[in-house]
């Protein structure tokens, strides 16, 4: 049996320590959602992530995405 395709939306949560928080506060929307990107590449192969949306609370991303 081989998975082939999987499809809608997954959600992940991103805690970032005080220093990484401050940093994302000066990135451009485009540069954050590259290290998200990268981020959740770390656990799904970056070649697969579509769309990515994030949202911000504090030092927290709630990340969803597509693949």
């Amino acid at each position: 049996m081989q998975l082939t395709q999987i499809k809608g939306v997954l959600v992940a949560t991103v805690v970032m320590d005080e220093h990484e928080a401050a940093a994302l506060g000066g990135m451009s929307e485009r540069d954050l959602l590259r290290a998200v990107k990268r981020t959740v590449g770390s656990v799904i192969p970056e070649h697969l992530i579509r769309d990515v949306m994030v949202g911000r609370s504090g030092n927290v991303l709630e990340v969803a995405f597509s693949l």
